[in-house]
């Protein structure tokens, strides 16, 4: 999948709406996954050019993403090797 690609979150398969995107961010000085939660979510047949203003960044872990338009639960979101190791680095740094 090239780079500038945009990975809707979540797959078809999962559910009609569309939540989020899948984006690399810098966290600290690790490139991560994360989850890049929309304010409101967007039909799939209408998702705009420009991502649209988000609700929040998703590096950990976060259960039971509601849907903002049928309002169900959707899915669950784990973080990736890339940020937990990054997380853990920092937590450790404030420990010492």
């Amino acid at each position: 999948m090239p780079a500038n690609e945009r990975r809707l979150w979540p797959r078809v398969k999962v559910h009609k709406h569309v939540l989020g995107e899948l984006k690399y961010i810098y966290l600290g000085e690790r490139r991560v996954r994360a989850l890049m939660v929309y304010e409101e979510a967007v039909e799939r047949n209408n998702v705009p050019q420009e991502m649209p203003s988000l609700r929040m960044r998703l590096v950990g872990d976060a259960h039971e993403i509601r849907c903002s338009i049928c309002k169900c639960n959707v899915a669950d979101w784990d973080a990736g090797e890339d940020a937990i190791q990054e997380l853990l680095s920092r937590v450790l740094k404030r420990d010492v």
